[in-house]
């Protein structure tokens, strides 16, 4: 005698959806849901910081429109390590990648060249999970639609705040990526940025 096990199946289902749907309040969005970017800088803006940055590494005084690290950047570039594993629009201690304090300094004094400052603040392009490389603390990020020809990596030390950029735009390096060095030098070297 065979029986029909679908009123049973369909028994548990019932039961299940009902235990599911309790009635509680729908979640709320996580901290580290994405949140919409920042505005990007408008031509005098960047004009400005880059001005600013230019003047810091002639003077070593950083201009009023640059972000300034705090006291002690050796320690507070510290807790960068807790960014690793996250993307850089989540925040860690209410703060996302490109807006900490030491990030955003060693970008300002490492980058001279505002036509890279802007790329690098382009909204909504895609980005990687922070992670280690080379005992730095690194983000990448690349313009939407166009990720294999034009992309950026941010690596910081977490102890000293030293901050190297890779910027790569293949329309005017080819095959190679262009490096703006924490010691104030630039390179050219092979491949794009896909380094962390």
């Amino acid at each position: 005698m065979r029986r029909n096990v679908y009123p049973a199946i369909l028994a548990s289902f019932a039961v299940c959806l009902a235990a599911c749907s309790s009635g509680a309040p729908p979640e709320e969005k996580a901290e580290g849901d994405p949140k919409p970017a920042a505005g990007v800088l408008d031509d005098t803006q960047v004009a400005q910081v880059s001005s600013d940055a230019t003047n810091f590494h002639t003077t070593g005084s950083i201009g009023e429109n640059m972000v300034s690290p705090s006291p002690g950047v050796a320690s507070a570039g510290s807790d960068l390590v807790a960014f690793v594993g996250k993307f850089p629009f989540e925040t860690v201690g209410g703060v996302t990648w490109h807006d900490h304090p030491v990030v955003t300094a060693g970008i300002a004094k490492t980058v001279t060249d505002a036509t890279v400052l802007r790329a690098m603040q382009s909204p909504g392009g895609p980005s990687a999970p922070i992670s280690r490389y080379q005992g730095k603390i690194g983000s990448w990020g690349c313009q939407q639609h166009n990720c294999d020809d034009h992309q950026w990596a941010v690596l910081v030390d977490p102890i000293s705040g030293a901050t190297d950029v890779c910027y790569h735009n293949a329309a005017q390096t080819g095959e190679a990526s262009r490096w703006y060095l924490a010691d104030s030098r630039k390179e050219t070297r092979p491949g794009n940025c896909s380094v962390v």
